[in-house]
């Protein structure tokens, strides 16, 4: 797999950020969630007349999304790689003022539905 400079850009983003939040919280009693989902896609594509190719691959590929939560401190970040692109999807700073208020910025990932 060639890493182009928007996916080298984007991994250094993201440990980058990573490594901020684990040095800043490394002594508090936060909560951390680390998950990794596994992903392979089938893709066939049915031969044309133009060029009468018949295609099938599999793509590998995993989704890494990674919590903190410490008092009023969110943090979440999201990152999927595949053997054929690699994509930030997620990263937000969240900060909680009251019972039901919630700030969030950074990198949003709406559902396409929306």
């Amino acid at each position: 797999m060639m890493i182009t400079g928007y996916r080298r850009c984007c991994l250094r983003l993201t440990v980058l950020l990573l490594a901020l939040v684990f040095s800043c919280q490394a002594g508090s009693a936060g909560q951390h969630d680390f998950l990794f989902f596994p992903d392979v896609q089938a893709v066939h594509n049915n031969s044309t007349p133009d060029d009468g190719l018949e295609e099938f691959e599999f793509i590998p590929g995993g989704d890494v999304l990674y919590t903190y939560l410490n008092d009023n401190f969110r943090f979440l970040g999201e990152f999927f790689a595949s053997t054929k692109e690699a994509e930030l999807e997620r990263l937000q700073l969240g900060w909680q003022s009251g019972e039901e208020s919630m700030a969030w910025t950074g990198r949003l990932h709406p559902p396409s539905s929306y």
